[in-house]
């Protein structure tokens, strides 16, 4: 087994352990002295600068492709091996060979990643969320358990979305950012407990690196079953 497979594996078992751990807190709240009176405004500072990095990260194509490992297939065969190097160029900071058609959306004449833009559409969303939560008080939704099994659900679908194609794709992405969000607001609700919130963040993090892990792996696979060696086989 790989190392990005046995990262992947990993990286998973500790999302689903995140999880599951979330709606114990939720269920059965820390009873702890422990708390201070500007949690709100630290908790969504932290979180609005996860989502200012993912911002930024999906509006520099190259960082995004360092980040979601694009490369040629290293087991060449002999036949591909032989064959002169196929001209492909980038769409999207995706190789536009057509092997990455369901990677991207055409709006308004112009092709972008369906990840990066999904991304950052439910960040924007959820800076405004963070803005009305944290910093001004505004309680968007009550202590209820529906709400955050919603939100773990849309994180679920979020990093299990590459079987989809183009704005299916871009939507998920955007209820996975929107489902961490609601999961940290439910959390907060539920515990009022710094602790519990910062352990959370935590496991947001673990949920975005395991989704650029999963890309990895993706991009991997699909490049691995190429026969084909393009142009632009070894440069990541």
């Amino acid at each position: 087994m790989s190392y990005l497979r046995i990262s992947v594996a990993f990286s998973l078992i500790a999302s689903v352990f995140g999880m599951l751990v979330i709606v114990v807190l939720a269920m059965n709240p820390p009873i702890s002295d422990f708390n201070i009176a500007w949690r709100r405004p630290l908790v969504g500072s932290l979180f609005t600068a996860l989502c200012m990095i993912g911002i930024i990260a999906a509006f520099l194509p190259q960082t995004c492709s360092a980040a979601l490992d694009h490369h040629g297939p290293k087991n060449q065969t002999v036949d591909a091996q032989k064959r002169p190097d196929k001209k492909v160029t980038r769409r999207a900071h995706h190789p536009d060979c057509g092997r990455f058609a369901s990677h991207t959306v055409r709006i308004c004449n112009k092709t972008g990643c369906a990840a990066c833009l999904g991304l950052a559409i439910g960040a924007s969303i959820a800076l405004a969320g963070t803005a009305m939560y944290f910093f001004f008080g505004v309680d968007l939704v009550q202590a209820n358990l529906n709400v955050l099994f919603a939100g773990q659900i849309a994180v679920a679908f979020g990093l299990g979305q590459f079987k989809l194609r183009g704005f299916t794709r871009l939507v998920l992405n955007s209820i996975f950012v929107l489902g961490a969000f609601f999961t940290l607001v439910e959390i907060d609700t539920f515990t009022e407990n710094v602790i519990a919130d910062i352990y959370l963040l935590a496991i947001i993090v673990v949920w975005i690196f395991t989704r650029i892990l999963l890309s990895q792996w993706d991009h991997d696979r699909i490049c691995r079953a190429c026969t084909e060696r393009c142009s632009m086989a070894g440069e990541y």
